[in-house]
């Protein structure tokens, strides 16, 4: 017996599935392909921006008042957030939220790249990620249940874990070589790179219509 998804591609049995099985959905190929360089280029921005942050003040208080930002920020975004997803495409707002992340980045990187780095640009960075940190979560914890069928969701999820491993293992090393290459403004346009290909990746992923309508 085979599951075929509301895009037409087929996932076999779950009882004869393999590891590797969800690969066969091109919706997850595009999913899991740009999770994995989004995770990446993650690591790469902590790593420079941590780095950045230090090299420029030599304070452990600076850094960690840095991070504090953004987590604050995140934190805020909570109650917007839930309602934000409840109620708009899943398709749009992970667009939104990419081009976000690659519009933040490449501005910072533009800035480092024109003049001396200044520890406040480090800071406006810092709350302009908190706002869609949170929905960075949410919607990576929820968009595999709505393009992945039943049957294919722990493997599917499986392969997001190992993705995810991966980039905790050869991550910050990557970020490390990057910064010595091409120095922080250099690393941070590289990042907006890798955030353009997850756009293109993410925009070629085909939502089944919605089964739930909000009510008035």
């Amino acid at each position: 017996r085979v599951n075929v998804d509301t895009n037409g591609d087929s996932f076999a049995s779950l009882g004869k599935s393999s590891p590797f099985s969800p690969f066969r959905q091109r919706n997850v190929r595009f999913l899991w392909a740009g999770s994995f360089l989004s995770y990446a280029s993650s690591w790469i921005q902590g790593i420079a921006l941590n780095w950045l942050a230090y090299s420029l003040t030599g304070s452990g208080t600076i850094l960690g008042s840095i991070n504090m930002v953004r987590s604050a920020t995140a934190l805020s975004m909570i109650p917007v957030t839930g309602v934000i997803v409840d109620r708009f495409a899943h398709k749009k707002l992970l667009l939104l939220k990419m081009f976000w992340w690659f519009l933040i980045t490449l501005g910072l990187g533009i800035i480092l790249l024109l003049g001396p780095a200044r520890t406040f640009y480090l800071f406006i960075f810092a709350f302009l990620a908190g706002l869609v940190f949170t929905m960075d979560l949410t919607l990576g914890s929820i968009i595999v249940f709505d393009l992945v069928p039943r049957a294919g969701i722990p493997n599917t999820m499986a392969l997001f874990q190992t993705g995810g491993a991966l980039t905790r293992a050869f991550g910050p090393a990557l970020g490390g070589y990057l910064l010595l290459l091409f120095l922080p403004g250099g690393t941070f346009i590289i990042q907006a790179g890798i955030y353009a290909i997850v756009l293109l990746f993410f925009f070629q992923l085909r939502f089944p219509p919605s089964r739930f309508e909000v009510t008035k």
